[in-house]
């Protein structure tokens, strides 16, 4: 059940999982200051690939409350959760800051490969804890999406689990992650993320480790 997923992935990482996510907020931060644009997010627009249940999403309609959200996943029970997240973090908000205070919010079933999103569409599109469970052509071909979608001066986001070399102490024991029916995991933890993304053209924007999660973030260069 999706519903269950939040509950046992928590449980997993000791209630740590929502503050890894939130790792993708420095980035869009420090993106957000020197692009200039308002500070509750009016005019931007953000796309998440692989939004899950919504927890996420939730997290970046807090901080940016006007921009236009979409959302993408694969699964319609997580995109079931994923709404029901969305319609309680919009009354909530609304009940606290008055009618017409949010954007936009819209989701969509769809393959991360194959995104239905026009071509340099999107400020900001953010992919959270997709990569570990992708070989390694669905990797790239994510992040050739991710790149296609955002706009020149835009900002890709991505966090996923540490890998080798991120945390050295766990380096002997990081692979044992793949016997929770993880079995692309091995080769994700040798995966040279930032390589795909440069290797696509985007330009390093920052990089973020917290607990067992990193945040790499890319710009689209301006045409």
């Amino acid at each position: 059940v999706a519903a269950d997923g939040e509950t046992s992935t928590e449980t997993l990482f000791l209630g740590r999982q929502d503050a890894m996510q939130r790792l993708a907020l420095y980035s869009i931060a420090s993106w957000v200051a020197s692009r200039g644009v308002a500070a509750d997010g009016e005019g931007l627009s953000v796309a998440e690939v692989a939004c899950g249940t919504g927890r996420l999403n939730a997290f970046l309609r807090d901080n940016y409350p006007r921009c236009a959200m979409s959302a993408t996943d694969l699964s319609p029970f997580y995109l079931e959760e994923a709404r029901g997240h969305a319609s309680r973090w919009e009354s909530f908000y609304t009940r606290e800051n008055g009618p017409g205070t949010v954007g936009s919010v819209s989701f969509a079933q769809a393959n991360a490969e194959a995104l239905p999103y026009e071509t340099g569409s999107q400020d900001i599109v953010v992919c959270v804890y997709l990569y570990h469970e992708l070989p390694h052509e669905a990797r790239v071909n994510v992040s050739k999406e991710l790149c296609r979608v955002v706009k020149p001066g835009g900002l890709v986001v991505w966090v996923d689990s540490v890998q080798t070399g991120d945390r050295p102490s766990l380096d002997g024991t990081l692979g044992n992650f793949q016997y929770l029916n993880e079995p692309h995991y091995p080769t994700y933890i040798k995966e040279d993320i930032a390589g795909i993304f440069t290797k696509e053209g985007m330009l390093p924007h920052e990089k973020h480790v917290a607990s067992t999660s990193k945040c790499l973030s890319f710009v689209k260069p301006e045409a």
